[in-house]
């Protein structure tokens, strides 16, 4: 009996954690891009990308891709430095 009860909240607990991750993640979104040199045409490399007024941020890679994560549903302005 107390082997099936465990069990029970097992399962019980882990369909709760996929649920709060499921509603966390559908609230939050990702916004991702590449910095191009207007004049060139090549890709920015090692740039910082963030948003203003935030701490959300990340820089390029080689190709002048950049991806940044976990972005409340908001508007913001997109700064490039």
């Amino acid at each position: 009996m107390i082997s099936r009860f465990k069990v029970t909240l097992f399962a019980c607990l882990g369909m709760l954690t996929t649920l709060v991750n499921y509603t966390h993640a559908q609230s939050n979104g990702t916004v991702r891009g590449f910095v191009y040199d207007k004049a060139t045409g090549e890709p920015v490399l090692f740039t910082n990308v963030y948003l203003t007024g935030t701490t959300l941020g990340a820089a390029t890679d080689v190709n002048g891709y950049y991806s940044i994560t976990k972005v409340p549903p908001v508007s913001y302005v997109l700064t490039v430095t």
